[in-house]
């Protein structure tokens, strides 16, 4: 049962993933180490939903399947369904089940940005 749940929750989150997801969480779940779901992306997928109700939904899923973190990977190219890193970062914020990696489009690596991205590196690890 747990394994048909994993599959359908992966299927559900990122189809390219689904089963190297479920295989893997089997197999750590089975050993009993953590399980850390390394790519997520926080996107709008019904009509009437928000980032807030999806980000909501990713940790009732997790605590189900027993996802102990998650990465999320926020969208580098304006897409008004899926977060980029200024929503990720307030998504983010006090769940500490919730990691980010930084994401940035190419013409959009400045100084600023990499001071950001250092800034809020070093406050994660505080």
């Amino acid at each position: 049962m747990r394994f048909y749940q994993l599959i359908k929750t992966a299927k559900s989150v990122c189809l390219k993933h689904y089963y190297f997801i479920a295989i893997l969480s089997l197999i750590c779940y089975s050993i009993n180490i953590m399980i850390i779901d390394s790519h997520t992306h926080i996107s709008v997928t019904t009509k009437g939903g928000n980032f807030e109700l999806s980000k909501k939904k990713l940790l009732a899923e997790m605590k189900k399947n027993k996802i102990d973190k998650t990465i999320v990977i926020p969208d580098n190219i304006s897409n008004p369904l899926c977060a980029d890193m200024e929503a990720a970062i307030k998504l983010i914020k006090n769940e500490p089940k919730l990691l980010m990696v930084a994401s940035l489009k190419i013409e959009n690596i400045n100084y600023k940005n990499i001071y950001l991205i250092k800034k809020l590196f070093i406050k994660k690890q505080n």
